[in-house]
């Protein structure tokens, strides 16, 4: 049977659109369009479901025009409709975004979109609890796509404990330091691990010989041992985060969401000079350190010191304003284990 590849609109956190671009085209995806918070990609269904982990929402998108306002979006939508004749069980919700937005329609046209869809799907209307959501999304600049949502998943600030890191911007993370699913021999550390985002996604993305993860909370601590109990490959410890019992250059990776220095009262200069020793003192040469933090002066400043380079790229959390810092040694110059121990 031949694959068929298929048109798909997947939403992503701001600011890590061409990371996740980079990762569909590794794992075999077409990407057409990379746009805000955006990415139109066509590749067969088994591959499109692959890519949930990094998205925010996925779509199958069975039609894309221009549109001069959402009214007339949702109405050429009806009209122009040629979805899956064969009739299916299950109730559906057309929703409407509009430059970013949740906007009302004039009724006649809604309904009538609804009726259209309905017909066509044989699934019943069912705006308080659907089984599937059906969308028309206009963009800024006149695109529209109408499409199909692949998963209703709820609401993050309904999922996740507070201060939490998203799964879709964990996983990002984790592919920002080149952590390959498979490769048995990848010790990996989370030196922050708060509610156990990172070491999560690691874990789904499977194969990697050691997981350390810990926090300086007893609460968070606890809570990755019971959510982890059952992986072997998961080591949780309650730790300071800048006195770590691993030995020296013994980690692949560091991927960490430590406290942004935004938000918290915290000397910005030195509490990022000892996470950033530590860090340097764990990693192998080779290694990988990818982090978050609102605190550009003090997290470039501590990387300079231990001989890091690194890039960089500006995202938005929960509406809230960081920077992803992807960094590795500069093996050009020569910096002796001693100094990370200052």
């Amino acid at each position: 049977m031949a694959v068929v590849n298929r048109r798909y609109y997947a939403g992503i956190n701001f600011g890590l659109e061409p990371a996740a671009a980079n990762i569909m085209r590794r794992s075999g995806a077409e990407i057409i369009e990379v746009t805000e918070s955006a990415i139109i990609f066509t590749a067969p269904e088994q591959l499109a479901e692959h890519f949930e982990c990094i998205c925010t929402n996925i779509f199958l998108v069975f039609a894309q025009y221009d549109s001069v306002n959402i009214n007339e979006a949702v109405k050429a939508a009806a009209k122009n409709f040629r979805g899956p004749q064969a009739k299916a069980a299950g109730t559906f919700r057309l929703v409407a975004m509009d430059c970013g937005r949740l906007r009302a329609v004039e009724p006649n046209i809604f309904n009538e979109a609804e009726k259209k869809i309905s017909a066509l799907t044989g699934l019943a209307v069912n705006r308080a609890n659907p089984g599937t959501e059906i969308w028309v999304k206009r963009h800024n600049n006149g695109a529209v796509f109408f499409m199909r949502r692949l998963h209703k998943r709820r609401p993050y600030e309904k999922t996740l404990h507070r201060g939490e890191l998203r799964p879709d911007v964990a996983h990002i993370m984790l592919h920002a330091a080149s952590v390959s699913p498979g490769d048995k021999n990848y010790v990996l550390v989370d030196m922050f691990g708060g509610w156990g985002a990172i070491a999560g996604a690691a874990i789904k993305n499977g194969g990697f010989a050691k997981i350390f993860t810990g926090d300086a909370s007893r609460e968070c601590a606890d809570h990755m041992r019971k959510r982890f109990a059952g992986h072997p490959s998961c080591e949780v410890r309650e730790w300071d985060a800048a006195r770590l019992p691993l030995p020296d250059a013994s980690a692949d990776a560091a991927v960490t969401d430590p406290p942004w220095g935004a938000h918290e009262k915290i000397d910005a200069q030195a509490f990022y000079f000892r996470f950033v020793r530590e860090a340097a003192r764990i990693l192998k040469t080779d290694g990988a350190l990818v982090f978050l933090s609102s605190q550009a002066e003090a997290a470039r400043s501590a990387l300079n010191f231990f001989n890091f380079i690194f890039e960089t790229a500006p995202i938005k959390i929960n509406g809230r304003e960081t920077v992803m810092y992807c960094a590795r040694f500069d093996n050009s110059k020569q910096i002796d284990i001693a100094v990370r121990k200052i």
